[in-house]
């Protein structure tokens, strides 16, 4: 095989050329297809494999690193597909590396009607036509058209557990895609080897790393994928939240916001205006036009996502507004009724001090922030108001 072509250079010739076994070494393929993808099939002498195995696994890291930070559906739907490639290319590259310099080394090459390394990888990206490169077209294309509905169904319910039955119903379908056609390329292979004038070829076994190391490394990142899917599934979408069943209630010692919903509580003190967020917030408290205030709002978060990047994260994000403001540290904090971690910065705003405090507390895939923002001048009144709203916080969940 040539190159990820969906015409099998081996197929429906009875009499293909027998070629003399080359020395191949198929350890030494593996290493530099792990190096570089496409490496080791240039090695191997597949030129235009290596170079469609390179370029495509090319434009799935692109994808990933220029849609990963735009954010958006949009976005978010290139990321997966590039780190779909990109992962999917890279297994591909060692695995058919290695086992395209054991075909070479053993001299059955040049005989093989597929590639079932090939057909599989096919199916994974094309959602099918790896059936077209085994001559099953007809089920090649039921199946594209069958997994595309389901995929696009599932990304239009965004969520609910009929979207996330049909997201994952769709990758399993491709996984059993990628087995069945892998095992169709194996049993055409195996008639083919079965034949009198091959099955009298001095075949040459082929030494070197055995074949348990490369399978090995592609099921971690098998796994590794699953993973990311699941998790991609079950992910909270972030959305604005849902404030029709939202309150504001003052009754008189204290302004009181309420979402049911998600069971937010958001309590000030007497002389403080409490409204509803916009966007991505849930409620807002400010004291004297803003000078002392307090916000809480959330993110959508990884449970085993670290934190220790955050404070840096969101200086970032802050110096876009307001160029002045300085990381100062972190410190353990409580947030209501659960343990919390305050990231506190400060800014000179027209000659006035301001400090602004990102409590946060991690909740599963949510990461819940009340930031609270206290001007220099009026701090010795706002302080104990900010601590009140602390305390009595309910976070949503």
């Amino acid at each position: 095989m040539e190159s990820l072509s969906l015409t099998p250079s081996g197929a429906g010739t009875p009499s293909a050329p027998l070629l003399e076994p080359q020395a191949k070494n198929p350890g030494l393929a593996f290493l530099l297809g792990l190096l570089v993808p496409g490496l080791g099939q240039l090695y191997c002498g597949q030129k235009r494999r290596a170079f469609w195995t390179f370029l495509f696994f090319l434009l799935g890291v692109a994808c990933v690193f220029f849609f990963g930070g735009s954010g958006g559906e949009e976005g978010n739907i290139f990321v997966g597909l590039g780190l779909r490639a990109a992962l999917v290319l890279y297994g591909f590259s060692f695995l058919d590396a290695y086992f395209t310099a054991q075909e070479m080394s053993s001299g059955i090459h040049g005989v093989l009607h597929y590639n079932p390394r090939v057909a599989a990888v096919l199916n994974l990206l094309t959602r099918g036509f790896g059936y077209w490169y085994v001559d099953e077209r007809k089920k090649g294309l039921a199946l594209f058209f069958l997994v595309g509905i389901a995929e696009r169904a599932a990304m239009t319910m965004h969520q609910g557990a009929l979207a996330n039955a049909l997201a994952i119903f769709a990758e399993v379908a491709l996984a059993v895609m990628a087995v069945d056609t892998y095992r169709i390329a194996t049993r055409e292979n195996k008639k083919a080897l079965s034949t009198p004038h091959v099955a009298q070829l001095p075949l040459q076994p082929a030494t070197g790393l055995k074949p348990a190391i490369p399978v090995a490394l592609a099921a971690l990142l098998v796994l590794g994928y699953v993973t990311l899917v699941v998790i991609g599934i079950v992910m909270p979408e972030e959305e604005n939240p849902d404030q029709s069943g939202a309150t504001i209630v003052d009754t008189g010692n204290e302004v009181r916001y309420a979402n049911n919903k998600y069971g937010v509580e958001l309590r000030a003190p007497e002389g403080w205006t409490v409204e509803k967020g916009d966007d991505k917030d849930f409620a807002r408290a400010n004291y004297l036009d803003g000078a002392c205030s307090a916000m809480l709002t959330r993110n959508a978060g990884l449970p085993f996502l670290s934190t220790r990047h955050l404070p840096e994260q969101l200086l970032k994000e802050i110096q876009k507004e307001q160029p002045s403001f300085k990381l100062v540290g972190t410190q353990p904090s409580r947030l209501g009724s659960k343990a919390a971690r305050d990231i506190v910065y400060s800014a000179q705003i027209n000659g006035i001090a301001i400090t602004q405090t990102y409590a946060y507390e991690q909740d599963g895939f949510w990461v819940n922030f009340l930031i609270i923002t206290e001007a220099e001048p009026i701090k010795d009144s706002c302080h104990p108001s900010v601590q009140t709203i602390r305390e009595q916080v309910v976070l949503p969940h």
